[in-house]
């Protein structure tokens, strides 16, 4: 599973190009690197899956975090054209979590008036997601019953980017 991530709450107009350059290398470039030192295993072992961690922020965005979206956007984009490059060797997918009760959710929900009130109002399952909720979604794609299911994305956040607004 490629996840790696580093969060830039600035809008385009303010993040500069060091930032920007950051957060694409760790965000984006990270996760070809990651899917470029695998595929000799994948080849060896005749098969194999990749599951890479994009973000809601690709599909519905907020304001402010232009250089996280872009990134986590080109993750997705990467996934469906390496999903043609890889094959038949291997399976590559991505998934798309929301909300997630990790040390980025703490900066940003530290940053919210009322992080519990922001949680219950936009989630739909009305509360934050977890690891393990990712995790084993992730299992699904790297299982035997997955085996036809390459390029796609799966979005993961509790109900999330269901709702047009409150």
């Amino acid at each position: 599973m490629n996840t790696a991530g580093i969060e830039l709450f600035k809008n385009a107009l303010e993040t500069s190009m060091a930032e920007w350059d950051r957060c694409i290398a760790v965000d984006l470039r990270g996760v070809w690197l990651c899917s470029q030192y695998v595929r000799p295993t994948m080849l060896a072992k005749g098969g194999g899956a990749i599951v890479n961690i994009s973000s809601v922020q690709t599909v519905q965005t907020l304001n402010s975090i232009a250089a996280y979206a872009a990134a986590k956007g080109g993750v997705l984009s990467m996934t469906r054209n390496m999903a043609l490059d890889y094959a038949p060797a291997g399976r590559i997918n991505t998934i798309l979590p929301g909300y997630i009760a990790t040390t980025l959710w703490d900066r940003y929900g530290a940053a919210a008036p009322e992080p519990e009130t922001l949680v219950a109002d936009t989630i739909a399952l009305k509360r934050l997601g977890t690891p393990l909720d990712i995790a084993q979604a992730a299992l699904v794609f790297a299982s035997d019953e997955a085996s036809w299911i390459t390029g796609i994305s799966l979005i993961v956040d509790g109900g999330l980017t269901a709702r047009l607004h409150n």
